[in-house]
């Protein structure tokens, strides 16, 4: 049982990160595209790309379209939005060009010709207000206003964040879970039979790290969840000893279940996870503290090893 939910949940892991990888790709080529075929306009705009067979776009996508251009500059303050309808059929090479895998797709373009967003699939009106409203840093529609008001708020806190690739729990067990597969199709005997037991012990002393360093962060009254803002400094406890306790425990955890599992693969695979970890995750968040506190982070920084 435990075997199967491993190697689920490191599939469904994979799988999850292989789609933001795709998704900045294609972010990545829309604005190449951008660079050579778009000129600065006047307002923003947004691109829409449909498909005569594509149901969603004519019924829901393209009317859903019409009422946030009608919306949300219906007053004219904003200088107007332009809507650009293209098919996918008829311009092949300009949806080639611009990546697009699947229809209805939406692409918002400030006035300066600098693409923004990009929605796969069928995004709804609301969804589409929030997003001019806060990419394009300007007054949301009052009709609409209270209706996003929460969830301003929420997007709000998303931006007083470090903006990680994903949660670290998730970066581990996915890794886990496909170090543990692999270890049964091509599996490596190179693991000490004593080094088994250890296991054990280190999965205790990642408990015990990990609660120390849970305690420091509820006393300092600052959320331990990376996707929520951070209100305070931690210094003390394990803190004083590593930047990051919190994830060294986790990768004792891992190591620890890997050795229990006799899953080599997954050891193998921890350097990588490191990699992920200090690109993805700690440099950003080291960033965001430095921008937040400042000196008093800089010189914290500067006493304290980011692991051990």
């Amino acid at each position: 049982m435990l075997e199967r939910l491993l190697i689920s949940v490191g599939v469904i892991i994979a799988g999850y990160l292989i789609l933001i990888a795709l998704k900045r790709w294609q972010l990545r080529n829309a604005r190449s595209a951008a660079d050579n075929v778009w000129a600065a306009t006047e307002c923003p705009t947004i691109l829409y790309f449909s498909a005569r067979s594509c149901h969603q776009c004519h019924s829901l996508q393209r009317p859903q379209l019409e009422e946030v251009q009608n919306e949300f500059f219906a007053d004219k303050l904003n200088g107007g939005l332009r809507l650009v309808t293209y098919s996918v059929e008829e311009n092949p090479d300009l949806a080639k060009q611009w990546g697009i895998r699947t229809v209805p797709t939406t692409i918002i373009i400030d006035a300066n010709g600098n693409v923004l967003h990009i929605n796969n699939g069928l995004a709804p009106k609301a969804q589409l207000l929030q997003q001019l409203t806060n990419m394009l840093k300007i007054p949301e529609p009052t009709s609409s206003r209270r209706t996003h008001m929460k969830k301003e708020k929420k997007q709000t806190d998303k931006r007083d964040t470090a903006g990680i690739v994903a949660p670290p729990p998730l970066i581990y067990l996915g890794a886990l879970g496909i170090g543990y597969y692999f270890s049964h199709i091509y599996p490596l005997d190179f693991m000490p039979t004593a080094a088994k037991p250890l296991g054990w012990p280190l999965i205790a002393l990642g408990v015990l790290c990990w609660a120390s360093a849970f305690r420091m962060m509820r006393r300092a009254n600052t959320p331990i969840n990376p996707y929520k803002p951070s209100t305070a400094l931690v210094t003390a406890g394990p803190y004083s000893f590593s930047r990051n306790p919190l994830y060294v425990a986790v990768t004792l955890f891992y190591v620890g279940i890997a050795l229990l599992l006799n899953a080599l693969w997954a050891i193998v695979l921890l350097p990588l996870v490191f990699i992920v970890m200090a690109r993805g995750v700690i440099t950003r968040e080291e960033r965001f503290l430095e921008r937040k506190f400042g000196a008093a982070y800089q010189e914290y920084k500067a006493r304290v090893r980011r692991w051990i």
